[in-house]
Formats: C-alpha cells, structure tokens, sequence
C-alpha cells in the first residue's frame, strides 16, 4: 500500500548508493532491529499502528473489514499472553558526512 503512494520500504538498501550519488561519504551503516513485549511500553507502537493503519488497507481495497476485525481481535489476545513479543521489520540506519 506505500508504494501506491509513492514510498518505499525497502528504502534503507539504497540509501548508501543515493549518499554516493549526491557527494556524500557514508560514515556508518547499522541494522536496526525493535522487540516489543505485551506487558511493556514498547507494545504501544505496533498497538497504535495496528490500530491506525489497518483500518486505512480497507479504505484502499486491500484488506476487508472482517479481516482487520479479525487481526485486531487476535492482537488484543495476544496482547493478554504474558510474555508475548513482536518482531518488528528490520530498519537500516545510515549515517553520511558532506
């Protein structure tokens, strides 16, 4: 669906060649990776873009409403599972110097 708006997930991969291309030295790169746990303060993000976004896939025709009802209903149970993680995507920091 980002992409139908001009973005791109994928971005992190080609950063490094666009700092090329402009001039810039890369001066670092790091994986960047985010563990949220059910009963702890980083739960609120995937929570609220769940919350957020899902519902936005049914106004573009990408999922139906009783599937967002679905994945909602079944976040809140997961959300009840003591212990319970989510992994979420892998990020790319790249760090560039003129």
């Amino acid at each position: 669906s980002m992409s139908d708006h001009g973005g791109n997930l994928d971005i992190g991969r080609k950063i490094p060649g666009l700092f090329h291309e402009l001039g810039l030295e890369v001066i670092s790169t790091r994986h960047m990776t985010k563990q949220a746990r059910s009963h702890e303060h980083d739960w609120n993000w995937p929570k609220s873009f769940f919350n957020t976004y899902l519902p936005k896939l049914v106004g573009m025709g990408k999922l139906t409403q009783k599937q967002v009802d679905i994945a909602l209903s079944e976040f809140r149970e997961l959300e009840d599972v003591p212990g319970a993680t989510l992994q979420a995507p892998l990020m790319i920091e790249v760090i560039g110097r003129k």
